[in-house]
């Protein structure tokens, strides 16, 4: 019997962590240096050493991290069920997500909030962080899990928030400044958010774990992603009061309150 495709459920599509041609890229290399180690049995003994260092290097550089990028995003869809219950004690409050990407954490956000708080998401949207990264694809998302009503999505810079001081009650960030890779920039993305924050705001902010990603990320996850010990001395750095931390396997979320 042919399916009606106009009565088939709409999904929302969040589009994967890592850009397709990034992880093609690490695949690619990654085979190619695999290619080599096996080859280096078949050439003189005065060749295969050399071709067995490059193959490894190649294998531990971008084959290990290129499938543990794949299979993180397959599994990405069970491990961002993301705990929102401290929004619940507002009756009407202002939100805003720092790096929303494709709305993977702003929309499920979205719905935890009653009709009359709202919730706005900037981001840069590269499409080199998430496939298919774009504001058209993260306005859909949002109509497609009818949270259009209470959201509003632009582009900006969270070095740069495009908006006044003071205006929000709740700042969110959530693995997005690991892709800061100069200090003076997550400074200033800290002071940004702080200056947004109303007073005595809060601040939830998320990221990866350095050591817990290195199964999936190799040696890469050592220069990518930093401790929690770390976070918590920026936060604090930059007058926040930490509240409350919550710690999963492979990240580390804080509950911070503007000082």
């Amino acid at each position: 019997m042919p399916v009606d495709r106009n009565n088939v459920e709409e999904k929302p599509n969040y589009g994967m962590y890592v850009g397709y041609s990034i992880i093609i890229l690490f695949l690619v290399l990654g085979v190619i240096g695999l290619l080599l180690v096996l080859f280096g049995f078949y050439v003189s003994f005065y060749f295969n050493v050399t071709i067995w260092i490059i193959g490894v290097i190649l294998v531990i550089l971008f084959l290990w991290p290129g499938i543990g990028m794949s299979l993180t995003n397959l599994a990405a869809h069970k491990q961002d069920r993301i705990n929102f219950d401290f929004v619940k004690k507002f009756k009407k409050v202002q939100i805003l997500d720092c790096g929303c990407g494709t709305g993977r954490h702003a929309i499920p956000l979205a719905k935890q909030i009653n009709k009359d708080s709202f919730l706005t998401g900037i981001d840069i949207f590269d499409p080199k962080s998430i496939s298919g990264n774009s504001l058209e694809r993260v306005q859909k998302n949002a109509e497609i899990e009818s949270v259009s009503d209470r959201t509003k999505f632009t582009s900006g810079s969270i070095t740069d928030i495009p908006f006044e001081n003071e205006s929000f009650d709740i700042v969110t960030c959530m693995g997005v400044i690991h892709h800061l890779s100069k200090e003076e920039d997550r400074a200033k993305a800290f002071e940004e958010i702080r200056r947004v924050l109303k007073p005595n705001g809060i601040f939830y902010f998320r990221e990866l774990n350095k050591f817990a990603n290195m199964p999936f990320m190799g040696i890469w996850g050592l220069f990518t992603f930093k401790n929690s010990s770390y976070w918590k001395k920026e936060l604090e750095k930059h007058n926040f009061h930490i509240e409350d931390k919550y710690k999963e396997k492979n990240t580390t979320a804080f509950l911070a309150k503007k000082e």
